[in-house]
């Protein structure tokens, strides 16, 4: 039955230069902020670069290291999503606590739509609009 995320995904441009810069190259399948439009940070002529950086002192941590993070195994495993990772990090520009803060959910290349996997957190995870990505 289609909803209102059966046709979201992301653009070529998304999907490909999102994460710009981590090692691993990953591409984006789905972001809970999806609503709100994206374009590649640009400095001059260069796309700027993300990082990966650690969350550091942040109530959340203590949160998720004691429940929050079973909570979500479960929840993703319930509903059958094919995840490989999970995390909280913070992806930006500037290695500092400036970056936002969100829960990484890594999954297998080809293993979810970008329409699913939305679904699938939003639906799961209540008040993971703000924070989640794939």
């Amino acid at each position: 039955m289609p909803d209102r995320y059966s046709n979201y995904k992301p653009s070529d441009l998304e999907r490909d230069q999102y994460y710009y810069g981590l090692p691993t190259d990953p591409r984006l399948v789905a972001r809970t902020s999806y609503e709100v439009p994206w374009e590649p940070k640009v400095a001059g002529t260069y796309t700027v670069a993300k990082h990966l950086s650690n969350v550091g002192r942040h109530e959340i941590v203590d949160k998720y290291d004691d429940s929050i993070s079973r909570d979500i195994i479960s929840s993703l495993n319930s509903n059958g999503t094919p995840w490989t990772c999970i995390d909280v990090v913070r992806i930006g520009e500037t290695m500092t606590d400036a970056d936002p803060m969100i829960l990484w959910i890594g999954v297998s290349p080809g293993s979810t739509t970008p329409g699913d996997a939305l679904r699938r957190v939003l639906f799961f995870l209540p008040g993971a609009k703000s924070w989640c990505s794939f």
